[in-house]
């Protein structure tokens, strides 16, 4: 029960965290549909649901304790009354000496068998994220590769750029359009740029990884 109750909390605070990271990813979009009360409204029915499933957790693990120490306890109340039973018996099977020796051992013993009850909560919890963490492990992906499948390198697809030139404009009539419709002609339309790219020949092989580096505007894309 602990497990389970434990597999419960690890759900939702999945959940919960998948839920937050898609809400700041789109806050954004969020913002501009008006969503921000229904996006409170799902982290609070979210929050509370983790919240009920953590009570229940700690209900479910102080309960184990409780049990674990009701039962010790009433082993000792069980000692001393079957042992005082013994001591004042007329037959003398038992002298208080020995009763009180033997509830220091019975005490001795109790102590270890209290911290493997607690410790069992842990295993009980850790077991159960490591059962989330193997069921990952354990997907297998629905489209696999044939044992006798073979990996070839491609031998079409090359790339080839021949004497390549290119340049930007450095008037473009969009950017002098006014908002009446009329355009201003005060720059030289005519007038271009530096060549960004100029005689640029290049081959990529198949399979070939070439990097193209530069500042912005240099002309990568």
């Amino acid at each position: 029960r602990v497990r389970v109750a434990t597999n419960s909390v690890l759900q939702q605070m999945g959940k919960i965290s998948g839920d937050v990271q898609e809400q700041f990813a789109g806050i954004a979009v969020v913002k501009a549909n008006v969503g921000e009360e229904r996006e409170r409204q799902r982290f609070e029915e979210a929050t509370e649901k983790f919240f009920n499933c953590v009570v229940d957790q700690s209900n479910m693990t102080n309960a184990t304790i409780a049990l674990s120490d009701g039962i010790l306890q009433c082993g000792t109340v069980i000692i001393i009354g079957y042992g005082s039973y013994l001591a004042l018996s007329p037959g003398g099977h038992m002298t208080a000496g020995d009763l009180t020796r033997f509830l220091a051992y019975v005490a001795i013993m109790y102590g270890p068998l209290r911290r493997f009850a607690e410790l069992n909560n842990v295993y009980q919890t850790s077991a159960a994220a490591l059962t989330r963490v193997f069921g990952i492990f354990d997907l297998t992906p629905g489209i696999k590769d044939r044992r006798a499948a073979v990996n070839r390198r491609p031998e079409r697809g090359a790339v080839e750029f021949e004497r390549v030139k290119f340049r930007y404009q450095d008037h473009p009539s969009e950017v002098h359009a006014s908002l009446e419709g009329r355009e201003d002609h005060a720059g030289d339309l005519t007038k271009a740029t530096p060549w960004v790219l100029d005689d640029l020949n290049v081959r990529v092989a198949p399979c070939e990884c070439i990097a193209f580096v530069g500042p912005s505007g240099s002309g990568k894309t």
